[in-house]
């Protein structure tokens, strides 16, 4: 995928012989590219800070680590952030891990609210902690997030710094009002 544009530029040149010293009129073409270019090729998809540290405090094993690392890989690019498993026993294979231990990473990334079910064999990454598409598209997938699904972010730091008496000086119409009570 690329977001680079590319632009064609045609003029006419005159061009001198140096031996000759015979004067010649091109036309040239030149593609003009621009320098910014974004060539990205790997799927594109970002685990927030808080999403790490959530990790940390719900102590995730090594195998929720492994099996949240494993469906991030295998998400859909163009459902944002589906991932069909297909049966449980083939992903344990895939993943390298036994059912039991599958089951209960499941358990674990489930209650932790980083992954929610569609169907038995389809779960969804949740959007609130991986950022997976373009804005609109994120946008779409934080909207149909179920209500039942828990969000745990009042447990991490970042949660704890934002809360709404720390965001009231940022809210909307709160500027008017401390200009109104310095003016007083």
């Amino acid at each position: 995928m690329s977001y680079a544009y590319a632009r064609r530029q045609h003029y006419d040149r005159t061009t001198v012989d140096k031996v000759s010293g015979e004067k010649r009129e091109e036309e040239v073409t030149q593609v003009v590219r621009s320098g910014y270019a974004i060539d990205y090729r790997a799927p594109y998809g970002t685990l927030s800070d808080a999403a790490w540290e959530l990790m940390d405090i719900m102590e995730f094993t090594s195998s929720d680590r492994k099996l949240f690392g494993h469906l991030i890989r295998r998400r859909s690019r163009t459902e944002h952030g589906m991932v069909r498993t297909g049966p449980k026993n083939k992903l344990a294979a895939d993943v390298g891990m036994n059912l039991r231990t599958l089951h209960r990473a499941f358990a674990m990334l489930e209650k932790s609210g980083l992954i929610y079910p569609v169907s038995p064999e389809t779960w969804m990454l949740n959007p609130r902690w991986l950022f997976n598409g373009g804005g609109e598209a994120h946008h779409r997938a934080l909207q149909q997030v179920p209500a039942w699904v828990p969000d745990l972010f009042h447990l991490t730091s970042y949660g704890r710094k934002n809360t709404v008496s720390s965001w009231d000086g940022v809210a909307p119409g709160s500027r008017s009002r401390r200009h109104a009570q310095r003016a007083a």
